[in-house]
């Protein structure tokens, strides 16, 4: 963003009332760890706002407790807010959806992207996995064989598909995925790209890591189609509360104001567990290395889903766009997320392999890797450079 938004010190339910009127971010800050007189507020939120943001910068010093009380989460958060952090609350308007029609159910955009992101992680998992076994073990066992052992390992981690059932709508999947090439070949060159590292036959390179990645890039999948469906479920109950409320006498006789507290006071009211699966108000969750790596592999946006990380969308949108461009299907970066990109790689390059990097950090490092695979840096480099604001096409450089 070029130019700052206007900080403006409100109270919390100034802010409620202000986001109720005009969506958009605002800032929350503990009041245990600094005074209402002098808050020096980091210029790195600026560059966490969604583009075209505006409006002022609503900024909230109030306690654990005060959020709590109008309902607002932190989750994982909750640490950093704690210890004196400034916390950037992203605020969505709960809308009515279609009612569910009854007998057969189709599956929505946002539950099949998920779940052939799963499926298609799944399979090419299960192709590396073998290239380390088979070196591990020094020897190529019969692929069948092989593949029903990696199955065993993999299944409790599906969301409740079978091992074998993934693997084959995987395979299926991937030739959509993989424009011009077979499954077969697709799936030769996953195990190949373990297979052939360097140093990988004669015991240099450490197998054990990349399995463990491997499992994890499965796990993370499936916890995020779980999610899907956990939120598309809260999604369809509030609704489904709101449409009765509605369709009440009393919801009609009343005034536009009493309207609104009648609907806000049957969320808080009967909606406390749903509202929890919306807004991701939980402790345990993947993180946001695991979730870069899972946008690149699945072409899905976890943020769509947790809304915990919604600061973080044009981020894994970058995630999402490279993994295409790596498989060889062109893609169009919007300005916004050629500035993440471009901000989240010099984050990642500069601060090096740093042990006691924070989370964002290990998150461009993430980032940063993929984006190499697509072009060399000084490709990216001169992309940056005469980029003048537009939407540049990308694909990997051969």
């Amino acid at each position: 963003m070029s130019n700052f938004p206007t900080i403006r010190l409100v109270t919390l339910q100034c802010a409620i009332e202000d986001v109720n009127e005009h969506p958009r971010p605002f800032v929350v800050v503990n009041t245990g760890c600094h005074t209402t007189e002098y808050i020096e507020f980091p210029s790195q939120i600026f560059a966490m706002l969604p583009d075209g943001f505006t409006g002022d910068l609503l900024v909230v010093p109030t306690t654990l407790g005060g959020l709590h009380g109008v309902g607002i989460p932190l989750g994982r958060h909750r640490e950093q807010f704690l210890a004196g952090e400034f916390v950037l609350v992203f605020a969505d308007v709960l809308h009515k959806i279609q009612e569910r029609a009854h007998g057969g159910q189709t599956v929505g955009d946002l539950e099949e992207r998920a779940r052939d992101g799963l499926w298609v992680t799944m399979t090419l998992a299960t192709e590396r996995l073998r290239a380390c076994l088979d070196l591990r073990e020094h020897r190529k066992l019969n692929t069948e064989t092989r593949r029903g052992e990696i199955f065993t390992r993999l299944e409790p981690y599906l969301a409740g598909f079978t091992a074998i059932n993934t693997f084959r709508e995987g395979q299926e999947l991937i030739k959509k995925w993989y424009p011009g090439k077979t499954s077969y070949r697709t799936m030769k060159s996953a195990y190949m790209s373990v297979a052939t590292l360097p140093g990988a036959k004669l015991g240099r390179v450490n197998l054990v890591d990349i399995e463990d990645e491997q499992v994890d890039l499965v796990r993370t999948a499936g916890s995020i189609y779980s999610k899907t469906l956990a939120f598309l479920a809260a999604q369809h109950e509030m609704s489904d509360m709101l449409r009765e409320l509605e369709e009440s006498a009393e919801f009609k006789n009343a005034t536009g104001e009493e309207q609104h507290v009648m609907m806000a006071g049957l969320l808080r009211e009967k909606g406390p567990a749903q509202h929890q699966t919306l807004a991701h108000d939980e402790q345990r969750s993947p993180s946001l290395i695991q979730l870069m790596r899972a946008a690149n592999g699945m072409n899905f946006n976890p943020a769509w889903v947790f809304l915990n990380v919604r600061a973080y969308t044009s981020e894994f949108d970058c995630a999402m766009l490279l993994g295409c461009a790596e498989r060889g299907i062109g893609a169009t970066f919007e300005p916004e997320q050629i500035a993440r990109l471009k901000r989240f790689m010099a984050l990642g390059e500069a601060t090096g392999e740093r042990a006691n990097a924070n989370a964002e950090v290990q998150a461009a490092r993430v980032l940063r890797e993929q984006a190499l695979r697509v072009k060399l840096q000084a490709g990216w480099d001169e992309l940056f450079a005469a980029n003048d604001g537009g939407s540049p096409w990308v694909t990997k450089a051969l």
